[in-house]
């Protein structure tokens, strides 16, 4: 604080010289008296009093009083503390918080009131603030040992001042109290949300306040803000007993009660349940905690004991039931097993009998012709068998792909009836045609469109006997194409209908029965209906009554003008082959690769018939040097063959410096029938690309179409 002068004169202030000593007692009450009304006007707030030891200061009493009244009344606690550790002063908030007399403070050691264990801390901070202001955090002890926060100022004393230190004490007790009520909050909401079993807290009331999220999730929905029966409608085991909330409500601590908590349409559940009452310092009830443990599983335990012998025998019952399915797969494997090899063996020992009459011509000349066409009918029977199991392979390893386009329903369905009808007139079944040429388009793959329906006529022709009918309906419904294709024949036994697109599913897979087939059809039918976004369903009233296929397809649009019924679209996977559309090749250079050699003669015939002038090469190696020597007009190689395959081939052709043999046109003729086998074909340099078996004319047209220089869209 500041502090006037003193009007006293410094000690040693002589007289002036001259004067008697009479007058310099005057001098000096007068003095006296001045200094004594000075101090009455409050104008001197300290005395220089000269002494042996020298000049010494003396505050008046009411020279700091409103500095001292400032002190008194402020609620931290003040201290003036001497170099020697003793309080010299302390103000009534100091003497509070240490729980002692003012009296006993003043001339007792701070350290005295500190923490024993934070002596050093608190000689550390006295000794800091010697160079510049010091604080720190503290404990302070009172009388009966208790402690309690504090922060510590320290500042040095001006030199003009009481040697020694002021101190400013700040209560932290609520400050840490506080933080202790948050810290427990955060602890509290981290149990509850952390906890696996449910936890609730009720006010007095019994409405729900806290609840942890295992019992948000139990109850399904919200839960605070209600009261608890109605949030968690738990019933006791017996219902004369107190609910535990509302004994804890009472004051009642329950533990180990078995609850039952059951909600519509979710299975009941069993619970331990502990509730206390929560109390305040005083012991009133502010509400109360409860506590869910799920004992359902043991529960289940229980009762699966009680029933043990039950349990036993349903477990040999369901042994016996797996073991006959374990079984029933097994028989049905090798009855699949077993058609393979019936349905691949049929068509061969045809062909095979045939050929070898063919051989040792032994044959007439009206059976002949008789002969070459049973081998032919049994190739292409083969040749579908493959496919089909070619594509159920697709469809289970995820490989089946579509070449998507807009698609005229009525042309692919009318292609796929032309492909059927040699079949269905053989068994002289009427084949009832109504096709609504305005149904409009659908997005999807032409050929395997036609293929779903080709498999639901052959399905058709196949179950309906003699004199049958078989009807073929297009038409628009709502947002779809509908195409439905139903007969008169055998029907479909009732309990068979789920099955009926199941792979490898008959409804007679016995060694007697009246129908081929590896029973695929249907089922590579349904996958690639609902590969592009359709709906496939069967209907049928039962043995004897027919059946109705119904193929739903999204509709995508319609085209400007109507369509009529033109059976003509191409049907190159359906269609039986035919020799007397065989283009001319006279004086064609044919260039034919393939390490097979029956593969390769049968080529090299089929060109010779058509009067083609051919090369055969059984290697890649040997096909390079005879383009270079002979220059043909049309490479037709095999894919697959050893050391440089097809690929390379057609690789190094398009690589050779002479442009006329560089630009050769190329013909793939190869067993990789898949489309990503026929894109990888073209994208490497072959025009075309036919899958083996091939057809005879079309595999003539298409060398002649190389020949002349022609385009032609790839075939497989």
């Amino acid at each position: 604080m500041a502090k006037r002068p003193s009007t006293r004169p410094p000690p040693n202030a002589k007289p002036a010289p001259g004067k008697s000593d009479l007058d310099a007692l005057t001098a000096r009450l007068e003095e006296a008296e001045s200094t004594l009304a000075a101090i009455r006007d409050g104008h001197v707030e300290a005395l220089v009093v000269s002494s042996k030891q020298g000049p010494r200061v003396y505050a008046l009493e009411g020279a700091d009083h409103r500095y001292r009244l400032l002190v008194e009344t402020m609620s931290e606690g003040a201290l003036l503390v001497g170099a020697s550790g003793v309080i010299v002063y302390s103000n009534v908030a100091f003497a509070e918080m240490v729980d002692e007399p003012l009296e006993s403070v003043i001339g007792a050691r701070l350290a005295d009131f500190i923490a024993r264990r934070q002596e050093h801390t608190l000689h550390a901070l006295l000794e800091g603030a010697q160079t510049h202001p010091a604080s720190g955090e503290m404990l302070l002890r009172g009388w009966a040992g208790t402690e309690r926060p504090v922060y510590l100022s320290v500042t040095k004393n001006s030199p003009e001042e009481t040697a020694g230190v002021s101190v400013i004490v700040t209560d932290l007790t609520a400050q840490k109290r506080n933080e202790e009520i948050v810290a427990s909050e955060r602890l509290a909401s981290a149990i509850l949300e952390q906890s696996a079993e449910p936890i609730i807290v009720c006010d007095v009331d019994g409405v729900v306040i806290r609840a942890s999220a295992a019992a948000r999730s139990m109850a399904g929905g919200r839960v605070l803000r209600r009261h608890f029966f109605e949030a968690f409608p738990l019933q006791t085991r017996t219902p004369d007993e107190p609910h535990p909330v509302q004994s804890a409500l009472r004051g009642i601590t329950t533990t180990g009660h078995e609850l039952q908590f059951a909600v519509v349409g979710r299975p009941s559940l069993s619970f331990l349940c502990t509730a206390a009452p929560l109390l305040d310092d005083s012991a009133k009830i502010l509400g109360c905690v409860v506590a869910l443990v799920d004992i359902s599983d043991r529960k289940r335990v229980e009762a699966a004991r009680s029933t043990l012998l039950t349990a036993e025998r349903a477990a040999r019952a369901s042994a016996e039931t797996a073991r006959g399915e374990a079984e029933a797969s097994s028989r049905a494997k090798d009855e699949f097993l077993a058609t393979v090899s019936h349905e691949l063996r049929t068509p061969l020992n045809a062909m095979l009998g045939w050929s070898q009459l063919l051989t040792n011509n032994a044959l007439s000349e009206d059976k002949l012709a008789h002969a070459l066409e049973v081998i032919q009918r049994n190739v292409l029977a083969q040749s579908r068998l493959v496919e089909d199991l070619l594509d159920v392979s697709r469809i289970i390893s995820g490989q089946m792909r579509l070449e998507v386009q807009p698609v005229d329903a009525v042309r692919v369905v009318g292609a796929a009836i032309e492909s059927a009808k040699p079949a269905i007139e053989a068994k002289h079944i009427t084949l009832e045609v109504a096709l609504d040429t305005t149904a409009g388009q659908v997005l999807g793959d032409p050929t395997r469109v036609q293929q779903v329906i080709w498999n639901l006529l052959s399905n058709a022709t196949k179950f309906t006997g003699q004199e049958g009918k078989i009807r073929v309906t297009v038409r628009r419904v709502d947002s779809s194409v509908e195409i439905t294709v139903s007969d008169t024949g055998q029907g479909i036994l009732p309990e068979f209908l789920p099955f009926v697109f199941d792979r490898f599913r008959q409804a007679d897979g016995s060694f007697a029965r009246r129908h081929g087939g590896l029973g695929l059809g249907l089922a590579i039918a349904r996958h690639l209906v609902e590969l592009h976004g359709g709906t496939i369903t069967v209907y049928s009233a039962g043995l004897g009554n027919g059946s109705t296929f119904v193929v739903r397809l999204p509709y995508v649009g319609t085209r400007t003008t109507p369509v009529p019924f033109l059976p003509g679209l191409p049907v190159t996977d359906f269609q039986p082959p035919t020799l007397l559309s065989v283009p001319e090749l006279r004086g064609v250079r044919v260039l034919v690769v393939d390490d097979d050699d029956d593969s390769r003669d049968l080529v090299v015939s089929i060109l010779e018939k058509c009067d083609a002038i051919t090369f055969p090469a059984s290697s890649a190696e040997q096909a390079l040097s005879i383009i270079v020597s002979e220059r043909p007009d049309v490479l037709v190689s095999d894919i697959g063959m050893p050391g440089m395959d097809g690929y390379d081939l057609v690789r190094a052709v398009r690589a050779l410096p002479d442009v006329r043999a560089q630009r050769v046109p190329a013909l793939a003729v190869t067993a990789y029938a898949r489309t990503e086998d026929q894109r990888r074909a073209l994208a490497e340099g072959f025009q075309l690309h036919l899958s083996k078996p091939i057809e005879p004319a079309s595999f003539a047209r298409a060398v002649a179409r190389l020949s002349r220089g022609l385009s032609a869209a790839p075939s497989s």
